[in-house]
């Protein structure tokens, strides 16, 4: 089965956050969760977005670590802005985040790499995997320090569960949502 992978990078600067945005597409012969999601007629197999964090003074705590809090507002800002990238146009809030297990300490000065890819889809939600990766900068090895599910849910302006947005279509009458 031939494949075809598409990257799309955009580089944006967000308080001195850098992130990549990439798609990885196959012609028509893998599924997310058994649901095809299309973009310029081929099916989206994963949808991720890498963003970077310099861990500063001002984020450790009392014993010069990562302070936890800080570590968790960034997931939840990473993760949201790749909902909000994966369907414009909508209005979503965090409802939940799983299991919170710090896997390897966080000193300051390191560089964290947050990966973050769409793992389901329902009809008013949908859920994220975040990987947390320390870079170093000798080696550039990555080691995992933390991960997580989050799940979002789309709302109207009221505030009340709606059905997700389309987000990018194709042209025509072909309109199926990612």
């Amino acid at each position: 089965m031939g494949s075809v992978q598409f990257s799309l990078r955009i580089f944006f600067n967000l308080k001195k956050r850098w992130a990549r945005y990439s798609l990885l597409l196959h012609k028509k012969s893998h599924f997310l969760n058994n649901q095809p999601r299309y973009f310029n007629n081929s099916i989206l197999v994963a949808l991720t977005m890498e963003t970077y964090k310099l861990v500063l003074p001002e984020h450790l705590n009392h014993y010069g670590f990562l302070f936890g809090g800080n570590l968790l507002k960034w997931i939840d800002e990473v993760s949201y802005i790749t909902v909000s990238l994966d369907y414009p146009g909508c209005n979503f809030v965090t409802v939940a985040m799983d299991k919170v297990e710090f896997k390897k300490s966080i000193q300051g000065g390191s560089i964290l790499c947050f990966v973050t890819e769409k793992t389901r889809m329902g009809k008013t939600s949908v859920e994220y995997t975040v990987h947390v990766y320390k870079k170093s900068i000798e080696t550039g090895e990555r080691i995992l320090a933390f991960s997580t599910h989050i799940t979002f849910v789309c709302l109207d302006e009221n505030g009340v569960k709606k059905e997700l947005c389309c987000g990018y279509k194709t042209s025509g009458s072909d309109k199926n949502c990612l």
